[in-house]
């Protein structure tokens, strides 16, 4: 009984990894060099451009897919201050950790969940996704995607007998890995 329950530990790690974000967020951290704040001022104006139109060569931006990017310039159609729109995608980035949580749920079903919701945590620890998440980067927008993709994937294989089932499961998956793909 106590495997299936979580802990006061647990959440108590993921808030901190949580307030450590934001707090992060507020002081600009960024890595040696600003490269992902570099990536973000290099890219905006091909967010901007992409409120106009999709259609068109992103190369003197970006290389990367325009899935992210399109996002951002929707985003934008609502909330006007780049500022807003980083604090709001760093708060969406939040949701990385629990969809990793979900599917290390789902593939280790009888697995201590503590010690499953404390090994999804640790991404919000690591610098790439800190800096990633405060200068609202691709990097987390396809990491939320293949994280839902392989819950997805992890149901599919967990799905015994129902054959309908498993084949929604299935396409599922394979589209949140094509969003992951246009997003990296």
């Amino acid at each position: 009984m106590e495997k299936n329950r979580i802990n006061f530990t647990s959440i108590i790690i993921y808030i901190l990894g949580s307030v450590v974000l934001i707090i992060s967020f507020f002081y600009d951290v960024d890595g040696t060099g600003t490269p992902f704040s570099g990536d973000l001022r290099d890219t905006w104006p091909y967010v901007i451009k992409l409120k106009d139109a999709f259609f068109f060569d992103p190369t003197p931006w970006t290389v990367h897919f325009p899935l992210h990017y399109y996002l951002l310039s929707r985003l934008s159609l609502i909330i006007d201050n780049v500022d807003h729109i980083r604090f709001f995608y760093c708060f969406i980035s939040l949701t990385a950790p629990f969809l990793f949580f979900m599917c290390l749920k789902e593939k280790y079903r009888n697995e201590n969940l503590n010690n499953l919701l404390i090994l999804s945590t640790i991404v919000l620890f690591t610098p790439s996704f800190i800096y990633s998440a405060i200068w609202a980067n691709d990097n987390v927008s396809s990491y939320i995607f293949i994280f839902i993709g392989s819950y997805f994937f992890f149901k599919y294989e967990n799905t015994v007998s129902n054959l309908s089932k498993k084949n929604k499961y299935l396409y599922i998956c394979f589209f949140f890995f094509a969003l992951a793909c246009y997003s990296r």
